[in-house]
């Protein structure tokens, strides 16, 4: 007879397997592309190795010099011949600047997939401490295996990504705003820097429910880490970032982001509409009703992080956030991890009627499932993600209203 303990059971047995699976897959195409050496040419993670070759190298002020990218970059992977951008903020590639004198490209991945490895971890260890409930034993729990065996976890080690940097901001922060630090979380949302366009919608919040503590704090440290960089880049590195991105259209010999690609409400309206005036006019609107939605949410849910509605809402928050941003691949979809953990806590399932708690594992398993579609340019996790909010929504209850007294 099938039982639910024995679903479970062999629910467990499918993502182990899945975990070696990929782990196994991740090892023979490091030996596809003959070794590190062609694993490195081949990951994204050279676009931080060229940047810290050009600033151990002492050319810091060239560091978004597209063509400085390009020789650097050719001597590194030689013989690829297409250029990776480096197209992050330059914290990390500047605090792996000594490592590549020391190290050099080879030695600089490994300690990056070890440190990507650390950060998924410690991730997982904060939530288990910040969640109201978290399930137990909680390694081998199903939200956790499911974290562990998805397609954005294998394609972050397989790729060299740094989405793990903001799975650790955002963990980090919702730790601490579970505890009432509001000053550190501040600094711990720094992090997510990285991925800057993940930001937009969750400051937002923090305006509106006017939290200006965090909100300082994450101004502070964001300050600290233009100075860090202005020390090895200069002073005006912000403004020679954004005239990069402004310049990979027309620049030859550079790999483009698809539009398609981006797992968001902007890929799934370039994907609908072949005139780009009407896909971007598609997308203000539907930032704008995400948005309207997200709002209208935190207007009735009162400021309680330690309460199980709060972190419904914050989850609602981070889905939301996805929603919205023009730059978002199907690795990114990692940060997912947080408010499945939520949607995975006792005391969250023991509060939400059962149907909408079914609908929002349906719909969180479901992005699992799609997510590998996303890198042949089907963004067909934007309308899981979207339900996923409504989802969210509807179980965040009304703040109570205060009672008349009697008489």
């Amino acid at each position: 007879m099938i039982t639910p303990a024995l679903l479970g059971r062999l629910a467990r047995v499918v993502l182990i397997s899945t975990i070696a699976a990929y782990l196994l897959l991740g090892i023979r195409g490091v030996q596809d592309k003959g070794g590190l050496s062609g694993y490195i040419a081949a990951s994204d993670f050279r676009q931080t190795i060229t940047v810290a070759a050009v600033i151990a190298q002492g050319d810091g002020s060239l560091t978004y010099d597209l063509a400085t990218q390009q020789r650097v970059q050719m001597q590194i992977v030689s013989p690829y011949t297409t250029l990776m951008p480096f197209i992050y903020p330059p914290l990390l590639a500047i605090l792996f600047a000594p490592a590549y004198n020391l190290l050099g490209a080879t030695g600089m991945t490994v300690v990056w997939l070890l440190v990507s490895l650390s950060l998924l971890i410690l991730s997982l260890l904060l939530l288990r401490r910040a969640l109201p409930q978290p399930p137990q034993p909680f390694f081998t729990s199903f939200p956790v295996l499911l974290i562990l065996s998805s397609y954005p976890v294998f394609a972050i080690f397989l790729l060299g990504q740094i989405s793990m940097v903001a799975l650790l901001g955002l963990a980090l922060s919702y730790y601490y705003l579970r505890r009432g630090r509001e000053g550190l979380a501040g600094l711990a949302l720094a992090l997510v820097l990285l991925k800057f366009q993940l930001l937009p919608a969750l400051l937002l919040v923090l305006l509106f429910k006017r939290r200006w503590r965090m909100l300082a704090s994450f101004a502070a440290a964001s300050g600290g880490f233009y100075l860090f960089a202005a020390i090895f880049i200069g002073f005006g590195w912000p403004l020679a970032y954004l005239n990069t991105l402004q310049a990979q259209n027309g620049w030859p010999n550079i790999i483009l982001a698809k539009p398609q690609l981006m797992q968001s409400w902007y890929g799934l309206t370039f994907t609908l509409f072949a005139n780009q005036t009407v896909a971007m006019v598609a997308f203000g609107l539907l930032v704008l009703l995400t948005v309207g939605l997200l709002l209208w949410l935190w207007q009735r849910l009162p400021w309680q992080p330690e309460g199980v509605q709060w972190s419904l809402g914050w989850a609602a928050t981070l889905v939301a956030a996805l929603l919205i941003t023009p730059y978002l691949h199907p690795h990114d979809l990692v940060v997912l991890a947080l408010p499945a953990l939520i949607v995975g806590d006792g005391r969250v399932r023991a509060l939400l009627e059962t149907n909408i708690w079914r609908g929002l594992v349906a719909v969180l398993l479901g992005i699992w499932l799609v997510i590998p579609l996303g890198y042949g340019g089907l963004p067909i996790t934007v309308p899981l993600l979207a339900l996923t909010l409504l989802l969210l929504t509807r179980a965040v209850q009304p703040a109570a209203q205060p009672q008349p007294l009697p008489g």
